[in-house]
């Protein structure tokens, strides 16, 4: 309309880290001539990330069983930023298995997220398993965190009664006659979180 204003909304949505420089022409309907030629210039930046640990310690873990921490993703930056958990590969399977709830997130300018991950140990022993984060664009290498931890089988504690506090490390008969079926009642309890098999 005549003596009238309009609102231009000009958004930009980058995905190389670069430095942008274009024109955008305006045209008025029903007009020969181009009105209006707008220089459009911007660079696209990625900030950069940090983790607060190096090492996201489970301690110890029982085989097979999931144990969940949680590592911060730190952005000191101006600028917000997307990064994403890049996904196991199947050799380091073998040894733990892990999943994260937010494989990919967005984090603000100075901002922190937590990122909770899930850890199942495949085998025994001592388990460093290292993980990657993607920076969405960043042309550095991706974070790394190692999730350690201590894999063990499930513990058995023997007693003389039912009840656990009567623990016992050895069996005494003492004196028993001759030739004869003596029974000693020994009671095996598991107080760990998986099940354990046994052989006597």
């Amino acid at each position: 309309l005549p003596s009238c204003e309009e609102k231009v909304t000009v958004e930009l949505n980058s995905n190389q880290i670069k430095k942008h420089d274009a024109t955008i022409v305006i045209e008025a309907k029903n007009a020969s001539d181009r009105v209006k030629n707008i220089s459009v210039t911007a660079e696209c930046v990625v900030p950069q990330l940090k983790l607060n640990t190096e090492v996201l310690d489970f301690e110890d873990c029982f085989l097979g069983y999931p144990y969940e921490a949680t590592l911060q993703v730190v952005n000191d930056s101006n600028l917000p930023a997307q990064f994403k958990v890049i996904e196991q590969d199947d050799q380091s399977k073998g040894l733990a298995e892990y999943t994260s709830f937010q494989p990919t997130d967005d984090i603000g300018a100075n901002e922190t997220v937590d990122v909770k991950f899930t850890l199942q140990t495949m085998r025994l022993g001592r388990i460093n398993l290292p993980v990657l984060i993607e920076v969405i664009g960043s042309q550095e290498k991706p974070l790394e965190v190692v999730l350690a931890s201590r894999s063990m089988g499930p513990i058995l504690e023997f007693s003389s009664s039912p009840k656990t506090e009567d623990s016992v490390d050895s069996i005494e008969f003492g004196k028993i006659p001759v030739l004869q079926d003596f029974q000693y009642h020994l009671y095996m309890h598991n107080p760990s979180l998986i099940p354990a098999e046994f052989k006597t």
